[in-house]
């Protein structure tokens, strides 16, 4: 059909225009029958091979593109700054495409929908093209079922959008779109991908719900940016999905930052626990190491203050402290640098108290030798020792030495013997995490 002819026939309703699509599936059918038939798979859809095949097509195409479709409550309200775009006044309170069937290619590319756009239980048999729409108002696609390619490509959802229970045959294409830019949620729930869907560069600013989705090949959400946490609860994926650069928004959904436990209550920070740790299966079953251990710091964070509590007396204390330490020195196993210089930190500062305890103080220039700044080194060469371990670069002289040097005798008193023991535990844990940081950077199994 024309775009004239395509308006006129949506304006009469639905019952018309699926009158108008059984006349079409029946002209299908006629043409098989004679053997006239004459069409191939080409990209998702169907090539036509004769002059009677592509006859159908061009009068089974519903053409919507660049449109602007305008509900009678929101007319007078509506930006009359249209420009050249023509538009659709619907006399009534939704944009109503439910139930719909599309036999033939359905193109609404740059389309513009003020109002809410009602798609639920539609069919779109070939190609249905949103590229680029904008979906000013509400949009719904319950139930729709896309049989061929379903292209979203850039397209606009400023509030509230759902396809749950939507299925789709072929790919679905939603790169570069933008969800919920005003205010909403974007809906998956239960929807079944059959093929291959791409959310590459996708801009989800709200809430973005993928419960339960059922994905039967790739799912590829390369670049995609959330700016609150996705909703991957029991999400079904048969093919490992790809989550390169995928981003969840600094600031907005890292949960109250580093001391500050989550906003909300409990069952908020519950929820959050469970859509972290649905990401980090997602990671897992992708073997991307990097978001499954930034995915893990998601969800201890978001349990501290909640799950975890910071007081003795209360629940889970020292899974909080541990987590703390965990995050502030290592970033949960992802830094290299925080455990390395935990551990040269740590020594220099237990040089300096072994030196203040020595019989001397910090005053001590020098050992009975005599030999300027011997003391200094001595404390050094106890810490460093001391940080390392198992490594036995010492002969039992040169540590009877050193302890002549800074206590006066050859064994260390006791008090100097407990902090080392201290020292050997708080280097035994920096350099565990150093090398779980090495281990998780370069992906060592």
């Amino acid at each position: 059909m024309t775009q004239d002819e395509t308006i006129a026939l949506f304006l009469q309703g639905r019952e018309a225009w699926n009158v108008w699509a059984e006349g079409m599936w029946a002209e299908k059918k006629r043409l098989e029958e004679a053997g006239l038939w004459a069409a191939e798979p080409l990209l998702g859809d169907l090539k036509e091979k004769n002059a009677e095949t592509q006859a159908w097509m061009a009068a089974a195409r519903a053409d919507f593109s660049s449109l602007r479709f305008i509900t009678e409550a929101l007319a007078q309200a509506a930006d009359a700054a249209a420009g050249n775009v023509e538009s659709i006044l619907v006399e009534a309170d939704s944009i109503d495409f439910s139930a719909f069937v599309f036999p033939g290619q359905a193109g609404f590319g740059a389309a513009q929908f003020h109002g809410y756009a009602w798609f639920e239980d539609a069919q779109f048999h070939k190609v249905a093209g949103f590229g680029a729409a904008q979906f000013h108002g509400e949009a719904g696609f319950e139930a729709a079922q896309f049989h061929k390619v379903a292209g979203f490509e850039d397209a606009q959802f400023h509030k509230n959008i759902s396809f749950e229970d939507a299925v789709f045959e072929q790919s679905a294409r939603f790169t570069g779109a933008k969800f919920c830019e005003a205010e909403g949620k974007a809906n998956f729930f239960q929807a079944t991908f059959k093929r291959f869907a791409t959310f590459r560069d996708a801009h989800f600013f709200r809430e973005a719900q993928f419960t339960a989705i059922s994905v039967e090949r790739a799912f590829d959400l390369r670049g995609a940016v959330f700016d609150t946490l996705p909703d991957f609860t029991q999400a079904n994926f048969r093919e490992a999905p790809r989550l390169d650069n995928l981003t969840l928004t600094p600031g907005k959904v890292e949960p109250g930052g580093f001391w500050r436990p989550i906003p909300g209550d409990a069952g908020v920070a519950g929820d959050a626990v469970a859509n972290y740790r649905s990401l980090r299966r997602l990671a897992i079953q992708s073997h991307d190491h990097a978001n499954e251990q930034a995915f893990l710091r998601g969800e201890i964070r978001a349990k501290r203050g909640s799950e975890d509590r910071p007081w003795p007396w209360q629940q889970n204390s020292a899974a909080y402290w541990m987590g703390v330490f965990y995050d502030a020195f290592s970033d949960f196993g992802r830094s290299i640098a925080r455990p390395f210089w935990l551990w040269v930190m740590s020594a220099a500062a237990f040089a300096a108290l072994y030196l203040a305890l020595s019989k001397n103080g910090l005053i001590a220039p020098a050992c009975a030798n005599g030999q300027p700044g011997a003391a200094v080194l001595d404390a050094l060469y106890l810490a460093y020792k001391n940080a390392l371990l198992v490594i036995g670069w010492e002969s039992e002289q040169k540590l009877n030495q050193v302890h002549a040097c800074l206590y006066g005798e050859a064994q260390a008193p006791s008090s100097i013997a407990l902090i080392q023991l201290g020292q050997n535990l708080l280097s035994a844990a920096a350099l565990f995490l150093l090398i779980l940081g090495i281990r998780n950077r370069f992906k060592i199994k």
